[in-house]
């Protein structure tokens, strides 16, 4: 009888030392993911096989993030991230094709759609191309007009662009003449290749 009695204060402190053992354990662990904060947003890049080997950096406030688009990831590259500001960039055969900041919120992803790469090619024949292209975009629309491309000896007559998905006219210019004129629709997961070996003009 006596053991009993001596034994119920002890069981009293160590039930009252488990209960505060946890609630400081659960303290802490709360503590913990407040100080660091899982993701819960995200970045998400679609591309397609013209951009193949398009490196992508996301970079913040905590570091960046690096990726390569490829057909094992179907030229898309999601990355998780922490609520904040940050900005993002894509490099294409030397060519930055995206720089943006933007800023995410808790439970937001932002996405980005990026431009279709256009090859364009010419024989070296007599002499440099210059080519202009102009049209208007699918969704939203809106007009485009590039800057003159070059096609000559600096590049082997081979040159690249980018387009987002729209209906586009390419004029090529031989010795201040025009040499070809060619009409093309751009369509995400589509190459689109413009040759200008050839002229297309009567004269």
């Amino acid at each position: 009888m006596r053991q009993g009695m001596a034994r119920g204060p002890f069981v009293r402190v160590m039930t009252i030392f488990i209960v505060a053992l946890v609630m400081a354990m659960l303290a802490t662990i709360y503590w913990r993911d407040l100080k660091t904060p899982e993701p819960s947003c995200a970045v998400v890049l679609y591309g397609d096989q013209t951009l193949a080997d398009s490196k992508v950096k996301v970079s913040g406030a905590n570091g960046h993030w690096e990726t390569t688009l490829s057909a094992d990831n179907n030229y898309q590259s999601p990355v998780l991230l922490e609520p904040g500001q940050y900005s993002v960039e894509v490099i294409h055969k030397g060519q930055m094709i995206l720089n943006h900041r933007f800023v995410l919120d808790r439970f937001r992803i932002v996405s980005f759609v990026l431009d279709s790469g256009v090859t364009l090619s010419a024989a070296a024949g007599a002499g440099p191309v210059r080519v202009t292209i102009e049209g208007q975009t699918a969704n939203p629309r809106r007009g485009v007009t590039l800057s003159p491309l070059e096609l000559d000896e600096q590049n082997h007559f081979h040159a690249i662009t980018y387009l987002a998905d729209g209906e586009y006219n390419a004029t090529a210019w031989r010795n201040d003449r025009l040499y070809s004129a060619q009409s093309f629709r751009v369509e995400h997961g589509k190459p689109v290749e413009l040759n200008f070996s050839r002229s297309t003009n009567a004269d």
